[in-house]
């Protein structure tokens, strides 16, 4: 969640955004003289870019979605590109300023409505998408963490998209977490992680759900890496694209066809071919472990039956 704490902050932003939109909407405007042509072609092209049907990937930190997105990065009419982390701004601004009432007031009174600010939004995270790639591309892609806890709102102003929710045992994403930041592996740190994951697909899995099989994809950690091809097959048929051999292979095109980005955590585990090595390295390194205080108090684990 954003976690600016001053008005002032949060006015910054929506300026940054509307600033994207203004540059955005000036490429778009037509050299026709007519202002009223030039509006209406505006809307339609605007209505275009909303409605193609873009990629979005998400799910918790250390569940797979870096392997995701190098996989679909292999498919000619694919391209996903490295995080951005603004989109998660943008995202997480949103999601606080429908919250914040006094806010919104002051925004309709301005005549903007909400379908204005979800199409500034929608246009400003295209914007972001298309510059992140940086090339032509039937369809455009976005992989962000975070974009788990925005499905419902994803999907809503970009209403032709389809979204892949990747899934992983909470208990090895907290270890793996705990690896990756070289924190103290401990019960304390362990179930901080956890806790983190079990309040993330809360809200991912049920919004998800309510988007239903034709929007929302689930895709298991645990099969991709061990029936990668059966899995990726099922992500194929429901974006409706062709199937490549490549996107078994993508380790022989990172940094070439799968642009990095030098920040990017996942770097060295995108650069290996799809395996099954982090399975369940969390068993016996969690030290004072109790199996069942752990499925009484992290619900999604029985949700999700990672119960062994």
């Amino acid at each position: 969640m954003l976690r600016a704490n001053s008005v002032y902050s949060k006015f910054l932003l929506i300026i940054n955004i509307f600033i994207l939109v203004i540059v955005l909407q000036k490429y778009f405007i037509s050299k026709k003289s007519n202002p009223s042509v030039r509006y209406n072609d505006d809307l339609e092209r605007i209505e275009l870019f909303i409605n193609r049907p873009h990629i979005f990937i998400g799910g918790s930190m250390s569940s797979g979605t870096s392997l995701l997105r190098s996989i679909l990065d292999m498919h000619p009419q694919v391209k996903c590109g490295p995080e951005t982390k603004f989109i998660q701004l943008i995202l997480d601004f949103i999601l606080n300023l429908q919250k914040n009432k006094k806010i919104s007031k002051f925004i309709r009174a301005a005549g903007i409505s909400n379908q204005i600010l979800d199409d500034s939004i929608a246009l400003a995270i295209y914007n972001v998408m298309l510059r992140n790639i940086q090339t032509d591309v039937g369809r455009l892609c976005n992989k962000e963490p975070s974009n788990a806890e925005h499905i419902e709102y994803l999907l809503k102003i970009f209403p032709k998209s389809k979204f892949i929710l990747i899934i992983r045992d909470g208990r090895e994403v907290s270890y793996s977490l705990l690896k990756r930041s070289k924190k103290k592996v401990n019960l304390s740190n362990f179930y901080k992680r956890l806790r983190y994951w079990d309040e993330m697909l809360k809200v991912s899995y049920n919004q998800c759900l309510n988007k239903g099989e034709k929007y929302c994809l689930m895709v298991r950690y645990e099969k991709l890496v061990t029936q990668p091809k059966s899995e990726i097959k099922k992500m194929v048929d429901f974006l409706d694209i062709e199937w490549t051999d490549k996107m078994l292979n993508h380790e022989k095109y990172v940094g070439t066809e799968i642009k990095i980005s030098k920040k990017e955590w996942s770097k060295k585990g995108m650069e290996k071919k799809i395996n099954s090595d982090s399975l369940q390295n969390w068993k016996g390194n969690i030290p004072g472990y109790n199996h069942t205080i752990v499925m009484d108090t992290f619900k999604m684990l029985k949700v999700l039956n990672y119960t062994d």
